[in-house]
């Protein structure tokens, strides 16, 4: 049986759920090196290490990048698309693109997904493989456009009405939240705000007015710390 799990809480309920009725042999060797992709438009390419650790057992390993909804596939080429991996190796993914000229005066989102599949032992029975698919996102950085300064947490601006506060982002880079917080407490869905655009968030049942927020940067880490009075 091949079960296919993402990285999220309700993906992980599922697979609990699913282990208490069979048996597992588990397949936790592989290790993507990266948890987002910034391609710079200059460079042609973009590449991505997968590293099977020295215990692991075979892997096939599937590459592909969508638009965001895991159905439309984004107009970028993973070379190579599939291949085998056996423990103790290495394997460079390379992205390139291959559609017509985005934006270039702002990032463009799309996402990568990289699925390893254990292989099957045809010798034992009753077991579950789980594949596990690793997904991330690529930004699309335009030539000329360079990286956010280290001051881009601070150059968003906050303003709140009622029980909607209202995040904007007037620069050409996407700010994705490592966190945001009202009165200490997580403002529900805050995950990002695409270049010169606006966010609505809703602070209902959320009282205080005092407001903080991290950014993550190109690294995968958390930017310096900013905070305003609403």
């Amino acid at each position: 049986m091949l079960v296919f799990v993402k990285y999220r809480a309700m993906a992980w309920f599922a697979m609990l759920a699913v282990i208490v009725l069979f048996p597992l042999i588990s397949h936790a060797g592989i290790i993507v090196g990266a948890t987002r992709v910034v391609y710079h438009a200059e460079n042609k390419e973009a590449e991505l290490k997968v590293e099977a650790t020295k215990d692991a057992g075979a892997y096939l390993i599937q590459s592909w990048v969508d638009t965001g909804d895991e159905k439309v596939k984004a107009p970028f080429v993973i070379t190579p698309p599939l291949f085998r991996i056996d423990g103790g190796e290495e394997n460079q993914l390379r992205i390139i693109y291959s559609g017509n000229p985005l934006p270039g005066d702002r990032e463009s989102l799309f996402w990568v997904n990289v699925r390893s599949i254990p292989e099957t032992d045809s010798e034992i029975t009753n077991k579950l493989q789980i594949a596990i698919k690793t997904r991330m996102k690529l930004f699309y950085r335009p030539e000329g456009l360079g990286n956010p300064p280290k001051d881009f947490a601070e150059k968003l601006t906050f303003s709140r009405s009622g029980n909607t506060l209202t995040v904007v982002n007037n620069s050409p880079w996407y700010a994705i939240f490592n966190q945001l917080t009202l009165g200490g407490k997580p403002i529900k869905n805050a995950e990002w705000v695409a270049p010169h655009s606006s966010v609505n968030l809703s602070l209902a049942g959320m009282s205080g007015n005092q407001l903080s927020w991290k950014l993550i940067n190109d690294y995968g880490g958390a930017s310096d710390p900013g905070s305003t009075t609403l």
